[in-house]
């Protein structure tokens, strides 16, 4: 996954989620004095960087390999201390033997998890490595925002461009989007490429459900749309704390 894409993957504007995500996440590491922080799903390392530009000791993860390349090669031109650690891992079956005071997963990564199973083993491994009052945040493609992924979208930024061409399943809540398009190198030069990703959707009361039987508590859910109902929302963010 994201074999193709992951080099021209800020280029071509999905980094800018960090502009959703980090306004919610900075004010809550502030308020509950965070130290450590494990971004799952890092990517590129967009959000890893910003956290660690506020003093905080940052490990990212991803089980893509290309996408790390990227998250250290970008990891070179960071200047602040400490500078974040990535390592490859997969997010539902990691040991770092090491706990954090908050954890966060973004960009709908967790719905990138196929099974309820793979979700549930996601949410043991946030509860081993958050320490005893710690808080995990994330943000899901609801039921309803996958719906729109059963779509042919076309998006052309300068010289670049993207058609994204998706299929939802109501029954199995599974979604899949190829994403082929170009980047333009050069005037006679541009590189092509296509790839295919998964999600599921997952309901929220089986979010909940699974949050409190691994220990979460304070759980909260919020769309991404100011007053927006859950109902309606499309994308939904959840902040839980560990059991002190």
């Amino acid at each position: 996954m994201y074999k193709t894409i992951a080099k021209y993957y800020d280029l071509l504007g999905w980094g800018e989620f960090h502009d959703v995500a980090w306004p919610r996440l900075r004010p809550l590491l502030i308020k509950e004095e965070v130290k450590s922080y494990l971004d799952l799903a890092c990517g590129t390392g967009t959000l890893a960087f910003s956290v660690a530009r506020l003093g905080i000791e940052v490990v990212g993860i991803d089980k893509s390999k290309d996408m790390l390349e990227i998250a250290n090669k970008n990891l070179r031109r960071f200047t602040v201390s400490p500078a974040p650690e990535f390592i490859r891992r997969d997010m539902t079956c990691f040991n770092l033997k090491q706990q954090f005071d908050a954890v966060g997963c973004f960009y709908d990564a967790v719905n990138h998890i196929l099974t309820e199973k793979g979700f549930a083993d996601m949410i043991r491994c946030v509860v081993n490595h958050l320490k005893p009052g710690g808080f995990f945040m994330f943000d899901v493609n609801t039921v309803l925002g996958m719906r729109r992924w059963d779509a042919v979208l076309f998006s052309k930024t300068g010289e670049h461009a993207l058609l994204m061409k998706g299929k939802y399943d109501v029954a199995s809540r599974l979604a899949q989007i190829t994403i082929s398009g170009f980047v333009q190198l050069g005037r006679k030069k541009r590189d092509d490429f296509k790839e295919t990703f998964h999600e599921r959707a997952y309901p929220h009361a089986e979010i909940v459900r699974m949050l409190k039987q691994a220990g979460f508590r304070k759980i909260s859910a919020k769309s991404t749309k100011e007053g927006q109902s859950l109902r309606s929302a499309h994308r939904v963010f959840y902040t839980a704390y560990k059991n002190g």
